[in-house]
């Protein structure tokens, strides 16, 4: 479920930066707005997503 939502988060803001350099209103100021959420999205990435991704998940039978 997590997975889910980081990657729309990743196309809301992939979605968004084509808008605003689509309307030309993506400034300097913006890029670096733009920045810091990139950071964010990917520290949010190794600490909530990629754990889930490298761990091995088998399903116990039940006895």
């Amino acid at each position: 479920m997590l997975e889910r939502i980081y990657f729309s988060i990743w196309g809301l803001y992939i979605l968004t930066a084509a808008i605003f350099y689509l309307s030309g209103s993506f400034t300097s100021f913006t890029a670096v707005v733009f920045g810091f959420v990139f950071f964010g999205l990917t520290f949010m990435g190794m600490i909530g997503v990629l754990p889930f991704y490298v761990t091995h998940h088998t399903h116990h039978p039940k006895h």
